[in-house]
């Protein structure tokens, strides 16, 4: 069975980092949220969003601030602090689950499949997604996904079963 949810992830980048940092980002019909752990991310701070289905789409947005409370995040399980973005609308079915990378220098779309250059001479990070039993596991590659090596993993609780598709490089931890 085929997840019919649009999914994405968010990959935030701090200056300097050798690895990206990445969080989710998820929409109701109201705002648009990231949950991204780890140090805070201040407001203005561009941002990119990849789609892991196929065909992958590449959205840009930024950070507005601190969000007093994110639902979907927290339903699904996803630990905060959790931020608003902006300048994303929601997709099919009323709703986005995406990926956001700070600090962009390219994007580019081959095959149905966006890679990002996070850091100049970093190399190209492309995300995926994939089912278990009740939920998706959300991967960032440093390359091609999935024959480069993984750089970030995060599970989303579906609350439903679904068929499993995932390998065991995309889910272990």
């Amino acid at each position: 069975m085929r997840v019919a949810v649009t999914v994405g992830l968010m990959i935030a980048l701090a200056a300097g980092d050798s690895e990206p940092r990445v969080g989710i980002v998820a929409s109701s019909p109201t705002t648009v949220c990231l949950g991204i752990s780890g140090r805070s991310v201040t407001e203005g701070t561009e941002v990119t969003l990849i789609t892991p289905e196929r065909p992958q789409h590449v959205y840009k947005t930024r950070v507005l601030g601190p969000a007093v409370a994110c639902e979907r995040l927290k339903s699904a399980m996803v630990e905060g602090p959790y931020y608003q973005v902006a300048g994303v609308t929601a997709e099919r079915g009323g709703w986005l689950l995406a990926v956001a990378i700070l600090g962009v220098a390219q994007t580019r779309l081959s095959d149905d499949v966006a890679e990002v250059e996070t850091v100049k001479g970093n190399g190209w990070v492309s995300v995926r997604s994939c089912a278990s039993h009740e939920g998706l596991h959300l991967t960032a590659w440093a390359g091609r996904a999935p024959n480069s090596r993984r750089v970030w993993h995060a599970y989303w609780y579906l609350g439903y079963d679904v068929e499993p598709s995932c390998t065991k490089e995309e889910t272990d931890e």
